[in-house]
């Protein structure tokens, strides 16, 4: 039988980054700012990295929408555009993510338009980020089947 392994990360540092640049967000927007969960999918070698530093837009290899941190409200189609050359050792990180504006999106878009922090493509299937912090790794869910397991990740 196989193993689903679904980690809650817990690392108060981020978590008041975090909380510190969503205040601030909705502070100075004169745009409504919400918060969406959303995937992203990487390697499982990624995992210990991500609870511990966050998502960082540096290692970006798919970058069709722009130069950042790519997710998805769909995690079929995150898992589908993940970097194919992890095979098939993936995990997604299922991420509280800050949208306020959103533009269209290109591979040369290294950071979004005046007033926007956000681009997007394919429709509203993807949403791209590039201010650390507007993003916290909220759950880590190790791609498998059949079981669940249910564990906390906590960094000190």
């Amino acid at each position: 039988m196989a193993l689903k392994i679904v980690a809650r990360v817990q690392n108060p540092y981020l978590w008041g980054c975090y909380l510190l640049r969503k205040a601030e967000c909705m502070e100075r927007s004169s745009h409504p700012v919400t918060e969406k969960v959303l995937f992203h999918a990487t390697g499982q070698s990624n995992i210990d990295s991500i609870a511990r530093n966050n998502l960082d837009w540096r290692r970006s290899v798919r970058t069709k929408y722009g130069c950042g941190v790519s997710f998805s409200p769909f995690a079929t189609y995150a898992n589908t555009w993940c970097n194919g050359g992890i095979g098939s050792r993936r995990a997604r990180v299922i991420a509280r993510v800050l949208v306020g504006r959103s533009s269209s999106g290109s591979y040369s878009t290294v950071l979004p338009g005046e007033g926007y922090d956000t681009t997007d493509g394919n429709r509203g299937q993807v949403y791209v980020k590039y201010c650390d912090h507007e993003f916290y790794p909220e759950f880590m869910d190790v791609c498998g089947e059949a079981a669940y397991v249910f564990i906390t990740l906590t960094v000190h």
